[in-house]
């Protein structure tokens, strides 16, 4: 087979893809993350690789040529179906790195991480916590939510405003009636100040 200088540049940054994919488990690296042996040897800027790869529009990173952008597009999916998902490559790094975690636990459900734990550089325990809270979650597309549930993943309960309610509620009533009033009162039902009282007289 006879390669195009373009096409033998392709399947080299696809051997470099697989390694790093085969090592981490993803294709979600941070966009100033390098990969290879060793500086000797020249290290492959490798987030700055998918981030070009992800562009979409007039500067297409899988090439001008539909056909060949479509080819490209599979060999990527076949390294890693989620090359190119729908969410930022930073969730996915993190969701990717908890679900290999839990991999290795009973049921496959996650065991408390808490905030401070690294892996790579990445807090994952502080970014666990975060998808938590209800603000979040909200924001999350029902796929994202499915995948942190299937690792045992349940956003935090929001604060329930009911008792602060009913306390204004019972204030409210105590004001009218649990509060003893005179009949001169402006409070009295029916009394000498009944309607009259909460009206402003003219000066």
């Amino acid at each position: 087979m006879v390669w195009e200088p373009g096409e033998e540049a392709w399947e080299t940054k696809l051997a470099t893809l697989r390694s790093y994919r085969q090592a981490t488990g993803h294709l979600a690296p941070r966009q100033d993350a390098v990969w290879g042996e060793s500086e000797a040897e020249g290290l492959v800027p490798i987030g700055q690789h998918m981030a070009n790869l992800r562009r979409r529009g007039a500067k297409n990173g899988l090439g001008k040529d539909p056909e060949r952008a479509a080819v490209r597009a599979a060999q990527l999916t076949a390294i890693d179906p989620d090359w190119n998902c729908p969410w930022p490559l930073n969730w996915q790094r993190h969701h990717r790195v908890l679900a290999d975690l839990a991999a290795d636990e009973p049921g496959g459900i996650l065991p408390a991480i808490e905030p401070g734990v690294t892996f790579d550089g990445d807090d994952i325990g502080k970014w666990l916590q975060q998808q938590k809270q209800p603000a979040t979650w909200a924001q999350l597309s029902a796929e994202q939510q499915e995948r942190l549930t299937r690792l045992g993943i349940k956003p935090l309960e929001a604060p329930s405003s009911a008792p602060a309610a009913g306390r204004a509620t019972k204030g409210a009533e105590q004001g009218t009636a649990g509060v003893p009033t005179r009949p001169d009162s402006p409070h009295a039902v029916g009394g000498a100040r009944g309607p009259a009282a909460c009206t402003r007289q003219p000066r």
